[in-house]
């Protein structure tokens, strides 16, 4: 299933299969007295606010989705990150790769279809 997602202003399609939710972990802080004699690390922590998803650029503009993509990556561009579940926040992406489908049909048709994985971080 293609669900769209923006980047910006920019929408791309990716599967939600793929997806890769936000993920927190709970802090416990160190609370000692000063000048105690012993103390407790803190573990835990928020993650990395990564998401991590999977698409496919298709059709006579898969080669400007492409370009699209990688001067976002390029750039380091930082924009508000839509998922398909309404879920935003500002992002940049970080890990672009992309590669051609071999399918001599989508050619003939002028139609260039890659399978790509995006990685984006919340900043």
């Amino acid at each position: 299933m293609r669900t769209p997602w923006k980047f910006g202003d920019y929408e791309f399609a990716v599967n939600p299969n793929e997806d890769s939710n936000w993920t927190y972990d709970p802090v416990i802080g160190e609370s000692v007295p000063i000048n105690a004699s012993s103390s407790k690390f803190q573990y835990g922590g928020m993650k990395s606010p990564r998401r991590q998803i999977q698409g496919w650029l298709w059709g006579p503009q898969a080669l400007d989705q492409y370009y699209t993509m990688l001067g976002w990556l390029r750039s380091q561009t930082q924009a508000t990150l839509t998922d398909h579940i309404g879920q935003s926040r500002k992002a940049q992406l970080i890990k672009f790769e992309a590669k051609p489908v071999n399918d001599v049909g989508a050619y003939r048709r002028g139609e260039i279809t890659m399978q790509y994985t995006a990685e984006f971080i919340g900043v």
